[in-house]
């Protein structure tokens, strides 16, 4: 796939750097405190999420943020139900989800008795107990709500990437032709133009064996090649060349909010590749393992 060609540098690369780094950064605090469904589940709605704690933890210091939304207030004690004996229990809670399919990311925070800081973090993908073939597919719009950094390094209420996967969110519109959800899917399609942001892109559709009802997208890689000279000496060590690969998903709503939406989307960075002028080349510096995933975006379609 051909990569877009910019004449400018964009500070949207640092952003993505400085997100890598942070993702790739350290736990940060020990496991007194748990939230469930586990990272990576797959759930279908409606269920409740939970977050649990040790004894020595202070109840009243919990804070829980989903996705970029502070819901502590919203929040009610349950039974503590379901846990193995051997492990002590002071509280549970839990919340319903919010009505959006689409990755979610829970995370917690609670202070012992000492003032310390305790947290965890569970990422999970919502699915939609409407039927596939619902989505009617068309020329659609998917506008980006909300984005997060996938690391075990959350604070409740603290911007951790300082504001760039928003930047990167809002910057990001989809639109294309997309599929309709039918029987007849999944056959596989021919590629189909759709377009991230300002680079165009060729995608092709199947079913998401790993998301119940969804529809998948093909990874596609959007590169910025930037005005640079590897020829020019003074250029040695710049940033010549950044390209991330996104992957994806499509879900039908659930009927409560059909009226209002087409479907969402999940969009994921999953690769980030880095290079820089050396030697008179532009050289690949970093790779990131094929099968991370950094970052999660998610998207709706709008009627």
């Amino acid at each position: 796939m051909k990569p877009t060609t910019l004449s400018r540098r964009s500070f949207l690369v640092f952003g993505l750097v400085l997100s890598v780094a942070l993702a790739l950064g350290p736990v940060g605090c020990e496991e007194t405190v748990w939230v469930f469904p586990e990272d990576g589940s797959v759930q279908q709605g409606p269920f409740d999420v939970q977050v649990w704690w040790s004894p020595d933890m202070v109840p009243s210091t919990l804070q829980v943020a989903m996705n970029d939304e502070e819901i502590t207030g919203s929040m009610s004690p349950s039974a503590a139900t379901g846990m193995s004996p051997a492990v002590e229990i002071a509280g549970v809670m839990g919340m319903p989800i919010n009505p959006f399919p689409g990755k979610k990311l829970l995370a917690a925070q609670m202070l012992d008795s000492y003032g310390l800081p305790h947290g965890a973090t569970s990422i999970f993908t919502a699915t939609s107990t409407t039927r596939r073939a619902a989505y009617a597919g068309g020329l659609m719009v998917f506008e980006c709500m909300d984005s997060f950094l996938n690391s075990p390094l959350q604070i409740p209420g603290v911007d951790l990437d300082l504001g760039f996967s928003e930047m990167i969110c809002k910057m990001l519109p989809i639109s294309g032709l997309f599929p309709a959800g039918d029987s007849a899917f999944p056959v596989g399609s021919d590629s189909f133009p759709i377009l991230f942001g300002i680079l165009p892109q060729e995608v092709t559709f199947d079913a998401d064996d790993t998301i119940p009802n969804g529809i998948s997208l093909s990874p596609v890689e959007l590169a910025l090649s930037f005005d640079v000279n590897p020829a020019d000496p003074a250029q040695e060590g710049n940033l010549c060349r950044a390209s991330f690969v996104m992957e994806g998903s499509v879900l039908p709503v659930q009927e409560a909010v059909s009226g209002l939406y087409h479907a969402t989307m999940v969009q994921s960075l999953r690769e980030v590749s880095l290079s820089v002028v050396s030697g008179g080349e532009c050289e690949a510096q970093f790779t990131s393992p094929s099968d991370a995933d950094f970052m999660t975006f998610n998207y709706l379609a709008r009627k």
